[in-house]
């Protein structure tokens, strides 16, 4: 029947949060922060945390690179889903937040399970490359600059075992990839334009989630041949 939802209202996302196993407390504290700040919507929303968890409990997650820290909520949850000797790797060059998120990370007895990087994501993802890292994480979460997204996602897609997942947010767009009103959005024409590939992409196998602001789910498959 096809879409038989035909109204994503704010009530609808309220319900769905409030229906959905609750987020940690550590997870809300830094959600909390995020949405003081001028800049909130870069935050990871609760139905797109509760994506992470899931996919990382679905996979057995044990080492998860996050790419856009900002006030920490995707690491958080991404940390609380490994185990004790998991690993979770997390990046941002604005270290803006990093006395706030690092000090939620201890009191919910996770920092030695995430390490924050005061880096560029790419210089981040080049580096593990040349680390030998290839095929060795479970789960990427990718929420970095939008022009970047296809080159992110190509060498992510090398760090990540096969049977892993690489999630990428925003790919939804506050709702405007099926709207041609903006043309000088150069972040929608990106994300546009990284959808389509990812629809050909055969490396994958991958799903759109109509969560938070749009989240791809794309689960690397076997090389064939």
């Amino acid at each position: 029947m096809g879409n038989q939802i035909t109204k994503y209202s704010e009530e609808l996302y309220n319900y769905r949060v409030e229906t959905m196993t609750p987020m940690s407390s550590a997870f809300n504290e830094l959600a909390d922060y995020a949405d003081t700040l001028p800049n909130s919507r870069m935050r990871t929303s609760h139905d797109a945390a509760g994506a992470i968890r899931v996919v990382c409990q679905l996979v057995g997650a044990r080492k998860v690179l996050d790419i856009g820290t900002f006030t920490g909520c995707s690491a958080i949850v991404a940390a609380e889903q490994v185990s004790d000797s998991g690993k979770v790797i997390t990046c941002d060059k604005d270290a803006t937040h990093q006395e706030v998120f690092e000090k939620v990370f201890a009191a919910a007895g996770l920092d030695q399970v995430i390490d924050f990087v005061n880096k560029p994501a790419m210089e981040v993802i080049d580096e593990l490359l040349a680390s030998e890292e290839t095929g060795t994480f479970d789960v990427v979460f990718l929420d970095a600059d939008k022009h970047n997204y296809q080159s992110y996602f190509d060498k992510c897609l090398d760090l990540v075992r096969t049977g892993g997942a690489v999630i990428v947010d925003d790919t939804l767009w506050m709702g405007k990839v099926v709207e041609e009103s903006d043309t000088e959005d150069t972040r929608l024409a990106a994300m546009l334009e990284f959808n389509e590939k990812m629809s050909n992409d055969t490396r994958v196998t991958n799903l759109v989630l109509p969560i938070g602001n749009g989240v791809t789910i794309a689960v690397k498959q076997p090389v064939s041949g």
